[in-house]
């Protein structure tokens, strides 16, 4: 793997930088013409997968507090990374809906699956690894919404304040996962990524009627990826999710 900057701006006051480069991928030895078509794919299927979930680099798992929650000053937290380049997002952007989400971890699954048994192995979907973020159906969830800005950011605030509250009695007592498994504290990583998806859509090149170039829009896939591990604050978590209190909804995964 190879990265070649375009840009670089270093905050060492904040410990925080914005990055833009080129990242290219190269064979370190030959091998046959099926295998490194296969290969190619499931590459360009897990840089999709780290785009549209998550990213790179530290605290990756959650979004950029800065750009998301309003007025935030306080500890740097989050990262955000989308496709630059005029033709990037139309080759490699294959997620613009909420509906298409699903589909697209369905063909990174697959691509997975080709790469295993071109190398002889044969896969078993009815068993799954009991690692904490096993990517399958029965151990994680992904949750979706639209969000119409930056502001508009939902979860980002239950990371710092209750997502709901419930009745003891005629006491409302909040509901949080602050500090829990699902978001984790010190020295536990928490169950939960937390992602600002930008959304691109293509309009036609005013100097090319066969060609489209990419038109940024200002809304956001709000994604949640979570990894329950069936405590009890999890569990309310996602009886939350599943009730009618949010516009949170099931992309891929076993409720």
């Amino acid at each position: 793997m190879q990265f070649n900057e375009r840009s670089l701006d270093l905050n060492e006051q904040k410990g925080t930088y914005s990055v833009m480069g080129d990242l290219s991928w190269q064979l370190t030895q030959p091998i046959s013409l099926e295998h490194q078509t296969a290969l190619k794919e499931l590459i360009k299927r897990l840089m999709q997968f780290a785009m549209l979930l998550g990213g790179f680099g530290k605290s990756w798992r959650r979004a950029d507090h800065e750009l998301f929650l309003e007025d935030y000053n306080k500890q740097v937290i989050g990262s955000h990374w989308q496709w630059a380049g005029k033709n990037s997002p139309l080759v490699h952007n294959p997620v613009r809906k909420l509906d298409q989400v699903a589909t697209c971890i369905q063909k990174i699954q697959d691509a997975a699956l080709k790469w295993m048994k071109i190398q002889g192995v044969t896969p078993n979907p009815d068993r799954c690894a009991d690692w904490r973020e096993t990517w399958h159906p029965s151990m994680v969830q992904v949750w979706g919404r639209f969000a119409e800005s930056r502001e508009d950011s939902v979860a980002v605030r239950w990371l710092h304040q209750p997502y709901s509250y419930r009745y003891q009695g005629k006491q409302e007592v909040p509901m949080s996962i602050k500090g829990t498994s699902v978001t984790g504290k010190l020295n536990q990583i928490g169950r939960l990524w937390h992602r600002m998806y930008p959304i691109v859509l293509t309009k036609p090149d005013p100097d090319n009627s066969e060609k489209r170039i990419p038109k940024p829009m200002p809304g956001y896939l709000e994604l949640l990826t979570v990894f329950p591990d069936g405590t009890l604050d999890f569990d309310q978590f996602l009886d939350f999710l599943q009730s009618n209190q949010t516009d949170f909804q099931l992309l891929w995964g076993d409720e």
